[in-house]
């Protein structure tokens, strides 16, 4: 059994930030209960101490500490349905849930809703062709991320926002759309790649009513859309970063397709620092 003084040691040895005790015991106790989080927990103990595969495993050693503080700040006292914190409760699902892929839920026989739409339903909706969209999905809202076209021709990328109304249902009839003009494609961009680690629009939309905010966390980027009193918030993975990072860069490749993608992604990078 791995205690929380171990857990300490191995954290304070390899530069991280102090693991909170009495979270992480309580954390420990909770985590006692699933065999898959104690096997992860073992394997990257194990490497953080020997420091073998070590970036990844200071990863999850760090997304760990995320959990102990909040227990420890007494947020999670009743169960995961208290947590706001669209990250943690992410971080629950995988720590509770390893899975490499995540199962779908199969929508109720009696749900006839329109607005809920389950991860594959979604995925499966007629688009135009030649239309792309990269999803990601959190534990209270979903993203879906388009190729889109401005109203003066030029190439860029439209962000939509649904709520989570069941186990992997989403209102995307209710959704906030939110269209990148072609001057905030590129920081959005240096964000996703995490060359700057924050930016965002303020007084967006016919109305002056919308809000994006991307903010780097770790080896996250979370994304807050709001447009009037709604707001969603889904902190994108490594693995769905890429795609979406992808997505944008052809947006912006075919409104400059004179230079090439290096030279872009440089450009992009140079300008990475600069206030939007």
């Amino acid at each position: 059994m791995i205690s929380p003084e171990s857990l300490g040691i191995v954290a304070r040895e390899r530069g991280l930030p102090v693991m909170p005790m009495v979270g992480c015991r309580k954390m420990l106790e909770r985590g006692a209960q699933s065999s898959g989080f104690t096997s992860l927990l073992h394997h990257h103990y194990a490497c953080a101490s020997r420091a073998v595969d070590d970036a990844a495993s200071l990863s999850w050693l760090s997304d760990l500490r995320v959990v102990a503080l909040s227990y420890e700040r007494g947020r999670w006292a009743g169960g995961p349905r208290v947590i706001e914190c669209p990250e943690l409760l992410s971080l629950l699902k995988h720590l509770e849930q390893p899975a490499v892929v995540p199962q779908d839920y199969p929508a109720s026989p009696d749900n006839t809703s329109t607005a809920r739409i389950s991860r594959r339903a979604e995925s499966e909706r007629t688009r135009p062709a030649g239309h792309q969209t990269v999803h990601a999905y959190g534990a209270k809202a979903a993203l879906a991320w388009d190729l889109d076209e401005t109203r003066g021709g030029h190439k860029t990328v439209s962000i939509e926002a649904a709520a989570a109304i069941g186990p992997q249902q989403y209102a995307w009839d209710d959704k906030i759309i939110f269209q990148l003009t072609v001057r905030q494609l590129p920081l959005v961009l240096a964000t996703l790649m995490r060359w700057r680690q924050l930016t965002e629009f303020k007084r967006h939309g016919d109305h002056m009513d919308k809000e994006l905010l991307l903010r780097v966390d770790g080896h996250k980027v979370v994304v807050f859309l709001a447009q009037a009193q709604q707001a969603r918030a889904v902190a994108i993975d490594a693995l769905d970063l890429l795609s979406v990072a992808s997505l944008c860069m052809k947006a912006l490749h075919a409104n400059h397709p004179h230079l090439s993608q290096d030279a872009l992604l440089t450009m992009v990078k140079a300008l990475a620092g600069d206030q939007p």
